[in-house]
Parts: structure tokens; sequence; C-alpha cells
């Protein structure tokens, strides 16, 4: 098989690179707007997608928000593929002083343009990705923060056991060593760890 060469590669990937570019015209009573849809996303541009919708469903202490998804996918579409412009609310500013999005306004939008049902096959496969992408990344960080939960749950409940048999042990500092090496180590239990450090004392004590 004849060996292919890198630049009749590229030649080739910009003869059929994907444009991804369309518009469309919205009415507004006598007046029309025309807005601009882009519906290739680079892997970059999918990974900020994915950030800025699982950031706005969970709050600062990790608790799953459903029913902040639909709004946050509709307003990101509307941010990174559209040339339209975001809404802000008036005043309000996030933690990094940036004028706070009115995510309320951004949806009502959303759906008053109906941009579910826009008719082009190349932002119809663009939404259905980004929609599944971003229910992937949402099952997976409720996933890793439900598996951290049940840790600190089990530690606590041991930790509980313990301050009930043993005497002169320094709970608090043994526990944050036993968080320390786990997150260290990853593939360590913590509470495997615990019991170690915890028999480990023990023996001092004794001596």
């Amino acid at each position: 098989m004849k060996k292919i060469a890198v630049n009749t590669v590229k030649s080739y990937l910009k003869d059929h690179k994907r444009d991804g570019v369309f518009s469309m015209t919205f009415q507004v009573g006598e007046s029309s707007f025309d807005v601009v849809f882009h519906t290739v996303l680079s892997i970059d541009e999918k990974s900020t997608f994915v950030h800025r919708v699982i950031t706005g469903c969970f709050d600062k202490l990790g608790n799953f928000r459903p029913e902040y998804v639909s709004p946050m996918l509709r307003a990101t579409i509307m941010q990174m593929c559209t040339n339209l412009p975001a809404l802000t609310l008036k005043g309000e500013t996030d933690e990094d002083g940036v004028p706070a999005m009115d995510l309320n306004g951004m949806n009502e939008l959303y759906l008053a343009m109906d941009l579910d049902s826009v008719q082009d096959a190349g932002y119809q496969a663009m939404l259905h990705e980004m929609v599944q992408l971003c229910g992937q990344a949402i099952d997976w960080k409720r996933n890793v923060l439900l598996a951290d939960r049940r840790t600190d749950n089990g530690l606590r409940d041991l930790l509980t056991a313990i301050t009930e048999k043993v005497d002169h042990v320094d709970i608090k500092s043994l526990m944050e060593y036993a968080g320390t090496l786990a997150e260290s180590t990853k593939n360590l239990d913590s509470s495997n760890i615990l019991n170690g450090l915890i028999q480990e004392r023990m023996k001092e004590n004794a001596g």
C-alpha cells in the first residue's frame, strides 16, 4: 500500500473542511435581525462549553441543582454558538467583577426564538452532541461527589466508634493525616489508612 504524505492529508482536510456557519432572520414587529449560528466547535470549545454548564448546575457546596441544567445549556448555546449578545443583570456582578448573566432572560429568549427547532442538520447534530456530553459530565461529577461524601461519612462513623473505645488518641490529627495520605495515594482507602494509624498510635501509647 502506498504511503500517504502528510501534506496530502492536510490538503484533503483543507478541501473538505466543514464551514459550520449559517444565518437566520428573525422578525420583531416590522423590524428584523439576523443571527449567525456556529455548528462546528473545537475540542477546546467543547471543553469550555461543558465546564460552563456543569459549573452552573452545582452550588458552592457541591449540591446538584437539576433546575439549572436546561437554562445553562440554552444560555451556553447562545453564548458560544450564536452572535446573540449575552443578557446581564443590571448592577450585579459575579466573583470576578464581570456583569452577572441574566439566566432567566437568556432562557426565555432561547425559548421565544425556538432555537431547539432550528432546521439545520449541522446545528441539530451539534446540539445533540453537547447535550449528551453535558449529561455525561454531570453524571460523572455527581458520582464523584457522592463517593467523596460516602468516604467522609464512613470516616465519621469510624471516628465515633473509636472515641468510644480508645483513650488518649488525637482523633483530629489522625483524621487530617489519613485524609492527606488518601488524597496523595488515590488508590488507598482512607478508612484503612486511619485504622493503621490508630493501631500504631495505640502501640506508642502502650509503650
